[in-house]
């Protein structure tokens, strides 16, 4: 019980980290256009969470505050899933919508359409109601509500751009189409496969010697259950190699690679750097990990190649 709650520890920090890294890198992309949201880059390595924070934080460039609800379709209720600008008590009082509730999100939630209101002093749908001291009280005067779909029209969410001048707001329909994309994306994504070790027969790690060249084949997952042991293999050989010999590790048998394994390799190409090893990270043009090192921006790190031996001629007498 205790290691699977440490071996859960691990994943989770894995998780939070690589998000992090995430959210970290398209920040400034999201806040200059939401189209960011669509991109092959951002959703090769978001996942829901991730997607749900950029929605806000693309939203909080072109409002002063923002409120994203997601749905389940079974309960028609509307519950916050993120939010950007606005009080606590605000939350609060829409922290649950169903179609009754006097807001524009639960119009949206039952027409299905968009619910743009210029002025929430002069609506209808808060006339009457302490709905619109709650709006007042959090800078809010015009709120402009757009429903979140799948492209078979089934509905994920409501997006609600709160903005501190009453009038109308234009150009936000991008904002919600693109975030549509973005959610009906994660959730279209099959479940992760599971990530169970490599054949016994074909092991994680390989270390094979030619001459001067050492290749390291790194297989299957490399995340942070994994990186410690294979990460320590990785350096015990680069600790028995020479300055001015070759280390080419090969990724192309790998089928994951999480933040963890990625700063592991960078930390595995510094090591051969301090040794004087000449280092090369072997990986096809279009697979998955050599995607996720070119987006984290780490790649020419690692000093990446599609074939080795016009490396090797370069180098060897």
């Amino acid at each position: 019980m205790e290691e699977d709650r440490n071996q859960q520890e691990l994943i989770d920090a894995e998780m939070r980290d690589t998000r992090r890294v995430v959210l970290t890198q398209f920040r400034e992309q999201l806040r200059l256009t939401p189209q960011t949201l669509t991109t092959a880059d951002f959703l090769r390595v978001a996942d829901r969470p991730v997607v749900l924070t950029a929605i806000t934080i693309a939203a909080g460039a072109v409002a002063g505050g923002c409120v994203l609800h997601t749905v389940r379709p079974a309960t028609r209720i509307l519950r916050i899933a993120r939010h950007h600008g606005l009080p606590a008590r605000f939350v609060e009082h829409f922290a649950s919508v169903d179609e009754s509730t006097a807001s524009t999100c639960a119009v949206a939630l039952r027409t299905g359409l968009p619910v743009l209101v210029d002025d929430v002093t002069t609506s209808s749908i808060f006339r009457g109601r302490g709905t619109l001291r709650v709006l007042l009280d959090a800078g809010s005067r015009s709120v402009h509500s757009y429903p979140l779909r799948t492209g078979h029209d089934a509905l994920l969410g409501v997006l609600c751009l709160h903005h501190r001048v009453a009038g109308r707001h234009p150009g936000r329909y991008e904002l919600a189409e693109a975030a549509s994309h973005a959610l009906s994306h994660v959730a279209a994504r099959p479940s992760a496969p599971d990530r169970t070790e490599p054949d016994p027969v074909r092991p994680a790690i390989t270390v094979s010697r030619t001459g001067d060249v050492v290749t390291i084949v790194v297989r299957g997952t490399l995340d942070a259950l994994t990186v410690p042991d294979r990460a320590a293999r990785i350096h015990e050989t680069i600790n028995g190699l020479a300055e001015g010999q070759v280390l080419i590790v090969d990724l192309n048998e790998m089928d994951f690679l999480a933040v963890a394994g990625a700063r592991a390799l960078t930390a595995a190409a510094e090591l051969c750097v301090a040794r004087g090893v000449h280092h090369y990270t072997l990986i096809d043009q279009d697979h998955i990990a050599r995607r996720v090192l070119t987006t984290l921006r780490i790649a020419p790190r690692l000093r990446l190649i599609t074939d080795a031996t016009p490396v090797l001629a370069s180098l060897l007498p």
